[in-house]
């Protein structure tokens, strides 16, 4: 992305409505671009001296081309960071090489261990992939070494460079399922003795069911979900698509920030077909018990099937169903696990939401 286009995308993002707005840099790795990075938070800062909105930036990155320059600029600038460690050294260095083929595991680590010196946060998350499998009480101890208290095992998604290698890297549904639950499990018998560790789906699935959904939270999990009106992602040209998930595929995408301003966007039905076809209400989630807690995400229905309309149990529904109905079964109705799930979503006590005592 050059300067030009840079400027046009934050120019277009300010155009939102929005009382606040976080500005995200993704990949590939953004730190190939570092310059392009502190121009768009130094511009973005100077517009919002004007606009007065609830600003952040977050970066993620594989950590392997940080230094010590970048990092004091990202921490004096209060750029939130979050990267990938998929868990001890044989099982990260596994999957993400140098092109060399060498493993990068021991430089994210040093930068990992680099910032909890520093007392800044980095926000941690493994990409499972088919080796990573039993591997679960591994993964879980490494993030716990590191000072993590929070897990979130990432599923694949079937669609960009994972489609092609999917025999090789990927699962079914319910080899993820059986690997998320044993994960899930380790991390109660942890708090049951006292080392606080939250899971990202029940955190997220839980607040969804107490709280109906959460759309500041995570829009992945919500109906409509995100796509296009709650996150959108810029590329390097400033062509606009629905997610960051949707950038594999051109039928995502929505226009230019150059040929088009917000309001003509947001206005279009490029943009209404999107938010209608991501409630779910067209689908067979409609029927589905658990609807009111999810959502349909066409953009993997896309990457799975080829079609944006939803097949019953496609691959990323049988997951986020099994999810959902463990978390009915084996956690709402667990006394001493809904306990610890509720202090996971900020509930403590017995005045707010009881466990439920009668049920059928």
């Amino acid at each position: 992305m050059d300067k030009d286009t840079a400027k046009a995308v934050v120019d277009f993002i300010f155009q939102c409505p929005a009382k606040g707005i976080t500005i995200e840099f993704q990949g590939g790795e953004p730190l190939l671009n570092f310059p392009i990075i502190q121009y768009i938070v130094n511009y973005a800062r100077e517009l919002n001296k004007e606009k007065k909105k609830n600003l952040n930036f977050r970066l993620v990155t594989n950590l392997t081309l940080m230094d010590e320059e970048k990092l004091n600029w990202l921490i004096e600038n209060k750029v939130d960071l979050n990267s990938s460690l998929d868990g001890p050294r044989e099982i990260h260095n596994r999957n993400r090489k140098y092109e060399n083929g060498k493993g990068s595991y021991d430089d994210v680590v040093y930068w990992i261990e680099k910032l909890r010196k520093k007392g800044v946060n980095i926000s941690l998350m493994p990409t499972i992939t088919k080796s990573s499998l039993p591997y679960w009480k591994e993964i879980i101890d490494e993030y716990l070494k590191l000072g993590q208290d929070h897990f979130w095992a990432r599923k694949l998604n079937v669609g960009g460079f994972a489609a092609e290698k999917w025999k090789r890297i990927g699962y079914t549904a319910e080899e993820f399922l059986n690997f998320w639950k044993k994960c899930v499990e380790y991390i109660f018998e942890l708090n049951k003795d006292g080392i606080k560790m939250k899971e990202g789906y029940i955190e997220i699935i839980l607040r969804n069911i107490l709280f109906s959904k959460n759309y500041n939270h995570f829009v992945c999990l919500a109906s409509p979900c995100g796509c296009a009106w709650s996150q959108v992602s810029y590329n390097y040209k400033g062509n606009i698509y629905t997610c960051d998930e949707a950038r594999s595929f051109e039928i995502f995408k929505l226009g230019n920030v150059k040929e088009t301003t917000y309001r003509e966007l947001y206005s279009s039905w490029n943009v209404l077909d999107i938010v209608d076809l991501t409630s779910g209400n067209s689908f067979d989630c409609a029927n589905c018990v658990y609807h009111p807690f999810c959502g349909p995400c066409i953009v993997d229905e896309y990457g799975e099937h080829g079609n944006i309309i939803k097949k019953p149990n496609s691959f990323n529904c049988k997951v986020k169903k099994g999810m959902i109905e463990y978390i009915f079964k084996e956690i709402i109705l667990n006394k001493e696990r809904f306990k610890i799930a509720k202090e996971w979503v900020g509930i403590r006590g017995k005045e707010q939401i009881e466990y439920p005592e009668n049920t059928a």
